[in-house]
This record gives structure tokens, sequence and C-alpha cells, in this order.
């Protein structure tokens, strides 16, 4: 299968770091006027004085809090023009709200497969990867789906990340995979570059690890 007939639909990640102030009336606001410029941002509804989410509905969502910071974006663009957006967001709230160390609490990343000739997902999981005969499963019905839950780690001592990965047929006799990557650098950081390491590195796994992984099946 060819890595162009992969797609990825979701980027997201979670940080976490010291508590900040209470955010002051119009700090908010002016960190929206600010990331605007990055991204068309629809709306900024504050949380009182304790943080706020920022979005443009349907396509990426901040949420800030006094101790954490988060974005999300549905993925319409190549995985390095997404990256370096999503970078960029959250070191302009690491200079705007002065957030001096940081931990990658979470980064999550979802594909969507076809399969190479549109055969059955679920039989493949079912009869290749998972290795199930038909009297294994068969009191559950006749219209079982099969999926993947593996958990690791991966990386060296200066950035080792722990990894969840969830491989799943979009429905139960369905001809796509849903693959699902979420993992974990729990190194605290404090230059903008260990958003950006985490991010890369956690992209690379999926696209060369977890793609390895998935094809050894699906071939």
């Amino acid at each position: 299968m060819r890595s162009d007939t992969r797609q990825l639909t979701l980027l997201q990640y979670e940080i976490a770091h010291p508590p900040m102030p209470r955010l002051e009336k119009n700090e908010l606001a002016e960190f929206y006027s600010l990331v605007h410029g990055l991204y068309p941002f629809e709306s900024c509804v504050h949380r009182g004085d304790s943080g706020g989410v920022i979005e443009t509905e349907g396509w990426v969502t901040i949420e800030i809090s006094r101790d954490g910071f988060s974005y999300e974006e549905r993925v319409r663009d190549d995985f390095q023009v997404v990256a370096k957006r999503a970078r960029d967001v959250f070191d302009l709230a690491k200079t705007h709200f002065d957030i001096r160390m940081f931990i990658v609490g979470g980064i999550m990343l979802r594909q969507t497969w076809p399969a190479p000739d549109e055969g059955n997902m679920s039989e493949r999981l079912r009869d290749k990867a998972l290795k199930l005969t038909p009297e294994q499963y068969e009191a559950l019905g006749e219209d079982v789906g099969a999926g993947i839950h593996l958990v690791g780690g991966h990386g060296d001592d200066e950035m080792h990340m722990h990894w969840n990965l969830e491989v799943d047929p979009l429905y139960a006799e369905g001809t796509s995979l849903w693959v699902e990557l979420r993992t974990h650098v729990m190194t605290p950081s404090i230059e903008i570059d260990g958003l950006s390491d985490a991010l890369s590195q956690s992209y690379k796994f999926l696209d060369d690890n977890v793609a390895r992984f998935v094809l050894g099946f699906l071939s």
C-alpha cells in the first residue's frame, strides 16, 4: 500500500505546566488576537478568570486552563504544515502566558487506511493478526468485528515515549482501518523544541513502525 493512500485525520496534544496566575480581564482576548494571525479562528469563550476555549468549529480547538493547554485539529493539510501550526500556537501561548516549563502529557495521531483490494478488514484482523478461529467468536453472533490494542515504549534516554496503539475497522465488515496512536513523553521542557520533537517522533513512529506492523497483516 502506498503511503499516500493513508490519510492523517486528527492531531491532538495536551500540555501540562505549573499553575499560572488567574487571567486578567483582557489576557485571553489578547492571545486570541495574536493566534488569529496563524489561523482564522472564529470564537473565543472565556471561563471566568481560569481559562477559555478558542476554536473554529469542526476544525481546530484550543483549550487553555491555569495548569494546562490543549490543541486539536481535524487535519486538512500535510503533517509538516499541521505540526508547525500546532507548535507555533503553543509557542505564542508560552510567551504570552509566561509558561517557563512544561510537559507534553499526550499526543494523539489518527489515520484512516483503505484496504488495498477493498477486502474485509475485520477478517484480516481476526485471521491474520489475532489468529482467531470462527469457533472462538461464534458466541458473539455473526456480525463481529475485531480490533487490536497494543502498548509499548520507544525512543532513547534523551526522549523516551510510552505509546498506546489502537487498530480497528471503521465498522464490523468495513473495508477501511482506523489507526490511532497515543504517545506520552514525560520529560520536562523549557524550550518549544520539546513539543516539536515530541510531535516529530510520534509521527515518525506512526509513519514507519506502525505502518510496517499494519502492512504485515494487510499483505
